[in-house]
């Protein structure tokens, strides 16, 4: 079996050619992303050099033109598109399957391109149709308006229907294909991996208890009801809330000000810092995403150790059993939140306990051999299917 991976970015696609490369199975790896000393280095993910066809054009195109402002960056990234897909149906190998992600498939799936490959479609966030329902609502709570490309909706609807199979990170993004009339038959879920583990974290000495949020401070990401959270715990001792994350968008902003004496802001953080630094002295890492389809950072936090408050809108239900390694709270419920972190304070023999029972599941159940296994088995049962 071959299996050919085409992803114009990188989320998490050179994982999976790594997986691929380990099981025997790896064809060719298409790319945008530099492949170069100082950027992304294949042999991180188990890759040769030779295994990965890059267009690197592309991806300075879409960083040149898009410092120019938000329409530039737009215009940039539909350009990037369809000189991927371009490029790939050029220089594509022949193969048993094609794994692509969605938004950079639709040419690549053509007949003319793949031949008589299976079509398996990647798509990480919920149904691009649940997507903007749930980001039009949000956006209005913010007393904005989300605009929402019609031509990128129009091709991810397309691509849906001409893969053979779906492949999705959680049963939060499988519901919402099913919701739209997908057959339960042409979709998998299967959980990311995380990190190698560690095998202990080390406390903090002075045994404050630190709340953490890592990731973009963007509205899908939930970060105002972790605001509003945090300030509803205020004037607790040896307690403190970081907030780390590159800078808020302009409609986040207003609540970071607003909240601001609540939390420690950190701004970016880059990631040998995070694990050696942030994720060892976390008690705690909450995920309040309103729209996510598995939250990397979550697999990161339990990798580490940390217990985790999470949204079943985070991908969290998947990957932690409520009241084991964490907690499961409902979306856009600050008050839930602080409930579940109060209780975590008070309770600290309990949150060691989850700590271990992090570790224990990051290390036996979310790894990336385990990823790779089920989705090969995915495309083995596809292809067995045909005969």
């Amino acid at each position: 079996m071959r299996v050919n991976v085409a992803c114009a970015g990188r989320f998490l696609s050179l994982q999976l050619s790594g997986q691929l490369k380990r099981l025997g199975c790896l064809g060719r790896h298409y790319t945008c992303t530099p492949m170069l000393p100082g950027a992304v280095r294949p042999g991180r993910y188990g890759l040769d050099r030779s295994d990965v066809r890059t267009l690197v054009g592309a991806d300075i195109f879409k960083r040149v033109v898009g410092r120019l402002g938000r329409r530039a960056r737009v215009f940039a990234d539909q350009v990037k598109t369809l000189w991927f897909q371009r490029w790939v149906a050029r220089k594509f190998e022949p193969c048993d399957v094609i794994h692509a992600w969605a938004g950079s498939a639709l040419s690549v799936f053509e007949r003319e391109v793949c031949g008589e490959a299976v079509r398996v479609l990647d798509r990480s966030s919920a149904h691009r149709r649940i997507a903007r329902r749930i980001l039009d609502e949000e956006y209005q709570r913010c007393g904005a308006r989300y605009v929402d490309r019609q031509g990128g909706m129009d091709l991810e609807l397309a691509e849906y229907e001409s893969a053979d199979h779906i492949v999705v990170p959680s049963t939060f993004v499988l519901n919402s294909f099913l919701e739209q009339g997908h057959p339960r038959e042409k979709l998998s879920r299967v959980s990311f991996g995380s990190l190698a583990v560690r095998d202990g974290r080390p406390r903090r000495p002075d045994g404050a208890f630190c709340v953490v949020y890592v990731g973009t401070l963007r509205v899908h990401k939930g970060v105002r009801y972790f605001l509003k959270a945090a300030s509803l715990l205020r004037g607790l001792p040896d307690f403190e809330v970081l907030l780390v994350g590159p800078p808020p968008d302009k409609h986040t902003a207003p609540y970071l000000a607003k909240y601001r004496e609540f939390v420690r802001y950190l701004g970016y953080v880059p990631q040998r810092k995070l694990y050696e630094e942030i994720y060892p002295k976390a008690s705690v890492l909450v995920q309040p995403s309103v729209l996510e389809g598995l939250s990397f950072v979550l697999l990161e936090a339990l990798a580490h150790g940390v217990p985790v408050i999470a949204t079943d809108h985070s991908g969290a239900p998947d990957v932690i059993t409520d009241g084991e390694e964490g907690f499961l709270v409902p979306v856009r419920d600050p008050a839930a939140i602080a409930e579940k972190v109060l209780f975590l304070y008070k309770h600290r023999g309990l949150l060691e306990q989850m700590s271990g029972k992090a570790l224990s599941k990051a290390r036996t159940q979310l790894t990336w051999d385990t990823y790779g296994e089920q989705v090969v088995g995915i495309y083995r049962k596809l292809l067995a299917d045909r005969q």
